[in-house]
């Protein structure tokens, strides 16, 4: 337990507070296929909200990175470059762990029947459109449960491939572009979305909600008008803040509230990445409970992943540990749910330290090095403006521009004075001449007019072998 809240350079500790609670939902949601003999799915409260407080989380998250390339971006080449440097990074942050836990599920293939009976679904996993496949299989999805929380990974991909599209469309308009997010999420809202219908599959409101919140504490008035100062050093009002918004969030997710359970799950996931928006501990006051949750958020993609697997796993392992005849019940339930704890916590650990932090860092290097050159090459390609003149001459100087050019002017233009010549006929000769020659008279002491005319001789006869160089670039 090394971490501790803001230990992590730019990373809210409110935040990785939602993302342990959002996890610990998820985790209690789906005991069903742990305790299979008493799936208590059917209660007052549920506990599915625990993935939309997730998409609220990477909403904010991730806009609140992108909206700096966005607003800080020169031009729309340098603005794809910081874009294609994002998708870098989260290729790297996502694919390794979700690729390598699918490959375990297939290993493991016959304890959940076979190879063949999961094979759209590992496809569909692997592929990032598991929601699309589970809206087109329906139930028939659940034949292969070990990958069936993988849909809510594959909407969030998909979020990750079209924010900056949509950004990268308003750019020239940004002030549109919290008005259209708005406007996307309130028709959401207010919709009837039952299990594995496509608005279900493709819901994004507490994305874009995340999203908002993101813009809007961009905002130079944000803290001063919006902050809820209420909080500060009232830990215990806190506490009974978070509390009852998880509350409010398994009671909306059990649909006997409101018709619109998505939605309003949705909203309170919104009101708490608010709160957390201000990383000043508003959520969760600091301390040992903290930094345990703060810990536990930072490994919630890997339990997210591996919960399932381990969940299926443990009843196999039980089952083969069971006498002959014996009967898997209630009485069990402790030790799977001990099993269970131990299997994901150190499986989560060990996920993080060897495969997700190492690749992370090679991905955020990969990313850095990728918008450096990219942005380099874009400053090189930025041509002064060319001489004018006529014939071959001129074709050279648009081709061939040079930084030295203006000094190399300057020198001319003082030859011009001395010598008394009109050489307005052939500027670009001049111009090759004249970068030559700056190159062959650095360091060196020009006293009288005969020197310079040695090397203006010496200028003259490299001039071709300098074209010729140009064109093989």
């Amino acid at each position: 337990m090394q971490e501790k809240a803001g230990d992590r350079k730019g990373i809210i500790s409110d935040i990785e507070v939602l993302r342990a609670a959002a996890v610990m939902f998820v985790l209690y949601q789906h005991r069903g296929f742990l305790l299979f003999w008493n799936p208590g799915q059917d209660g007052v409260l549920a506990f599915w909200g625990g993935v939309d407080m997730f998409f609220a989380v990477s909403g904010f998250v991730i806009a609140r990175g992108l909206l700096k390339s966005w607003r800080a971006s020169k031009s729309r080449a340098e603005l794809v470059a910081a874009f294609v440097a994002f998708w870098i990074r989260r290729v790297w942050r996502i694919w390794p762990t979700s690729l390598f836990w699918i490959g375990v599920v297939c290993l493991l293939s016959p304890l959940w029947g076979g190879l063949a009976a999961g094979l759209p679904s590992i496809v569909a996993a692997a592929t990032g459109v598991a929601n699309i496949e589970q809206y087109v299989a329906g139930l028939s999805a659940l034949h292969f449960p070990p990958l069936l929380h993988y849909w809510s990974l594959s909407l969030e991909e998909q979020f990750y491939l079209c924010l900056p599209l949509v950004l990268l469309l308003f750019r020239s308009r940004k002030s549109w572009l919290a008005p259209a997010l708005l406007l996307c999420a309130l028709i959401q809202i207010f919709l009837p979305r039952p299990m594995w219908s496509l608005g279900f599959a493709l819901r994004s409101d507490a994305l874009v909600l995340g999203v908002l919140i993101a813009l809007a504490a961009e905002r130079r008035h944000y803290r001063l008008l919006l902050e809820p100062v209420f909080f500060k050093n009232r830990p215990w009002l806190s506490v009974t803040a978070i509390l009852f918004l998880l509350f409010l969030n398994a009671a909306f997710a059990s649909g006997r509230v409101l018709p619109f359970s998505i939605g309003a799950v949705g909203l309170v996931s919104a009101v708490m990445v608010f709160i957390a928006s201000f990383d000043r501990n508003y959520l969760f006051p600091p301390g040992r409970a903290k930094d345990v949750l703060v810990w536990m958020g930072s490994r919630s993609y890997a339990l997210y992943i591996v919960h399932l697997p381990v969940y299926l796993a443990t009843r196999h392992i039980w089952s083969a540990l069971a006498p002959a005849g014996a009967t898997l019940d209630g009485t069990l339930t402790l030790r799977f749910i001990l099993t269970a704890l131990v299997l994901c916590v150190g499986l989560a650990e060990l996920n993080f330290r060897f495969l997700e932090t190492p690749l992370r860092r090679r991905g955020a290097a990969l990313a850095k090095a990728y918008f450096e050159t990219r942005t380099a090459a874009l400053s090189s390609s930025v041509e002064p403006a060319a001489p004018s003149g006529k014939g071959v001459g001129h074709q050279a100087a648009q081709t061939n521009p040079r930084p030295l050019d203006q000094n190399i002017g300057q020198t001319r233009d003082r030859n011009q004075n001395e010598e008394g010549q009109d050489r307005a006929g052939d500027i670009l000769n001049a111009a090759v001449v004249a970068q030559s020659k700056d190159a062959l008279v650095q360091g060196l002491e020009i006293h009288d007019q005969r020197e310079m005319n040695q090397i203006d001789g010496i200028a003259e006869r490299s001039q071709k072998t300098g074209e010729t160089i140009d064109q093989q670039a």
